[in-house]
């Protein structure tokens, strides 16, 4: 449900229970490296967006 709501990723969800179910620890990895990935980055873009547009806070 996480990752269809919030990463919109239509199916996945479904794959991973699936996967979860059946053992196949690859796919299970797999997926979880990729949406991991994809959350640290967002907030790592989240963070130096904050940096720059927020006057009070300098990076120097």
């Amino acid at each position: 449900m996480i990752t269809e709501a919030i990463f919109n990723l239509n199916g996945i969800g479904q794959q991973l229970f699936q996967s979860v179910a059946r053992r196949e620890n690859a796919v299970v990895v797999g997926v979880v490296t990729v949406l991991v990935l994809v959350y640290l980055l967002a907030n790592l873009i989240v963070d130096l967006l904050y940096a720059v547009l927020d006057p009070r806070i300098r990076y120097e």
